[in-house]
């Protein structure tokens, strides 16, 4: 690549870098407008508090909010018929993807399986 070729892609570098930061500009504006105009209204409305205003329209809107670690994944316990499974399902042809889905495990515990981390593990009698 020549020099004059990379100075063109500099200079279309720092144009895609100004329109980048004109727009975070704007976008900045527009939240301290929305914010300046928030402390307004709770500062002319005495009677609602924030957290008031915000049960008020989760109750109006019928928003659900998910404040709880209900959501988390159960650790499984690795044992060597989970591991001869996942092995058997990927090397019948099935993805590591579809594998991790279908044994609920995370993908990176499939490629840890595959790659024999889990080898040291004797099968129960």
């Amino acid at each position: 690549m020549d020099l004059e070729q990379q100075i063109q892609d500099l200079e279309q570098e720092e144009a895609k870098l100004i329109q980048k930061k004109l727009k975070l500009e704007e976008k900045k504006k527009l939240f301290k407008e929305l914010d300046h105009k928030i402390e307004n209204f709770f500062h002319e409305s005495k009677t609602i508090c924030p957290k008031e205003l915000a049960e008020a329209l989760i109750e109006k809107y019928s928003l659900e909010i998910n404040t709880s670690s209900e959501t988390r994944r159960k650790k499984t316990t690795i044992t060597a018929d989970l591991r001869d499974t996942v092995k058997s399902l990927v090397n019948s042809g099935e993805s590591m993807n579809a594998v991790s889905k279908q044994m609920e495990l995370s993908y990176s515990v499939v490629i840890k399986i595959m790659n024999g981390a889990y080898d040291h593990l004797k099968a129960m009698k």
